[in-house]
C-alpha cells in the first residue's frame, strides 16, 4: 500500500487530566515542560490524581507526537502508517486498537517483559500541558524496527525529536533518514519541545542543515535553536538551513518558508476558544503535510495546518472529534478578516 506519510515516534498511551496551577507548584513541576520519569513515580502520581480529582477526571487515548500527526492527517482523508513500539500488555492492546480507529497500520514487535510507554499530561487553566513521561518499551525502538518498504511506499516521512532521548531511538531515526534520502523521499522533522532542543542542540542543527527537508517547530523552539530573542530573526536564520521551515507562533498563526527562503508565507489563524494546547503542534504538522502530499501550495498547506491546530485546541486531548475531510475547501482558503485571531 502507498502512504502519504510514514510517522516514526514514541508510541505512548496518554493520560490527560485538568489540574489547578497550585498542583504544579505543590509538586515542583515546571509548567509546559516534558520530564522523563520512572513508572513507579508516574503510577503514584496518577493514583494521587484519581484520589484528589476522581477517576473520571482522567482521559486515556493513544498518543505520541508522530501518532497525533498521523491521526490528524487521516482525519483530512490522507493515508498514513506508523512505526513505534508497544508492549504485550493491556495498554499496548488499547493503543493498537485506538490507532486502528484512524485507519493507521501499526504492526510492531513487542516484549512481554516490558511496559507500554505512558505520558501523563497535566493541563492547567491556561490550556498549557505539563507532561510526565515514562517511555517504557518505546526506548527499545531500534534500526531493526525501521521498515524499508514503508519508507519506499510513502511520499513523506515524519520523525519526532523526542526520539533523540533514548540512544536506540536516535539510531533508528538516523537510519530511517538515511534510507529516505537514498530513496529520494522527503524527510520532515519536529523539534518536539524547547527542552528537547537544548538536550540535543548540535544534532538538531546539523540535521536541519544536512538531512531534513521540512522542519516543524514553535516559537520557543525556534528561539532556542537559533539562540535569538526574536522569532523573525530566528525565521530568517532557519530559512538557510532547510528547504521548508514551519514555525507556529500561537494566536499569530505561522511563519512558513520554502526553497530556502525564496517563498515566504505569514499565515494567520482563526479566533477560537482555547481549551487544551495538547497536540496543537502535531495537528499543525498534519495539515501542512496533508496539503503538501496532495500537491497544494505552501500557503494553502499552511492554512490547513492552522485549521487542524485550531480544531484540536478547542477540545480535550489530541484526538480530533470531527471529520476534517468535510472542511478542506474552507480550511485551505484560510480565515476571513472577521475570523482572524487577534494576538495579545
Amino acid at each position: 500500500m502507498n502512504y502519504d506519510l510514514l510517522g516514526i515516534g514514541n508510541a505512548l498511551l496518554d493520560y490527560q487530566v485538568e489540574v489547578p496551577f497550585q498542583f504544579l507548584e505543590d509538586h515542583g513541576f515546571k509548567r509546559g515542560s516534558m520530564t522523563l520519569v520512572d513508572a513507579d513515580f508516574q503510577h503514584r502520581l496518577l493514583a494521587e490524581i484519581q484520589t484528589k480529582f476522581g477517576t473520571k477526571a482522567v482521559r486515556r487515548t493513544s498518543g505520541g507526537c508522530s501518532a497525533n500527526t498521523l491521526t490528524g492527517l487521516s482525519s483530512y482523508g490522507g493515508t498514513g502508517a506508523f512505526i513505534g513500539k508497544v508492549a504485550n500488555d493491556e495498554a499496548g492492546e488499547f493503543y493498537r486498537s485506538d490507532m486502528q480507529k484512524y485507519n493507521i497500520p501499526f504492526h510492531t514487535s513487542a516484549g512481554s517483559s516490558e511496559h507500554t510507554g505512558t505520558c501523563l499530561a497535566l493541563i492547567t487553566p491556561d490550556a498549557e500541558r505539563t507532561m510526565l513521561t515514562h517511555l517504557g518499551i518505546a526506548t527499545h525502538l531500534s534500526e531493526a524496527d525501521i521498515e524499508v518498504e514503508k519508507i519506499k511506499n510513502s511520499k513523506f516521512i515524519y520523525i519526532e525529536g523526542y526520539l533523540w532521548d533514548p540512544p536506540s531511538g536516535r539510531a533508528a531515526s538516523k537510519h530511517a533518514i538515511k534510507i529516505a534520502k537514498e530513496l529520494k523521499k522527503k524527510v520532515s522533522f519536529s523539534y518536539s519541545d524547547s527542552f528537547c532542543v537544548e538536550r540535543h542542540f548540535d544534532d538538531f542543527i546539523e540535521l536541519s542543515k544536512s538531512s531534513i527537508d521540512i522542519v516543524f517547530c514553535n516559537e520557543s523552539e525556534a528561539l532556542h535553536a537559533t539562540k535569538t530573542s526574536n522569532v523573525q530573526d530566528a525565521f530568517r536564520i532557519m530559512q538557510a538551513w532547510s528547504n521548508t521551515i514551519c514555525i507556529t507562533i500561537g494566536a499569530k498563526g505561522a511563519l512558513l518558508s520554502e526553497n530556502f527562503g525564496k517563498n515566504i508565507e505569514e499565515i494567520p489563524t482563526w479566533e477560537v476558544k482555547l481549551i487544551d494546547k495538547l497536540g496543537a503542534g502535531d495537528l499543525f504538522a498534519s495539515g501542512v503535510l496533508f496539503g503538501l502530499s496532495q500537491g497544494r501550495c505552501l500557503r494553502e498547506a499552511g492554512h490547513l495546518g492552522c485549521f487542524s491546530a485550531t480544531r484540536v485546541i478547542q477540545q480535550m486531548g489530541a484526538r480530533l472529534e470531527e471529520n476534517l475531510s468535510l472542511c478542506i475547501d474552507e480550511a485551505s482558503r484560510g480565515p476571513s478578516e472577521n475570523d482572524i485571531a487577534i494576538a495579545v
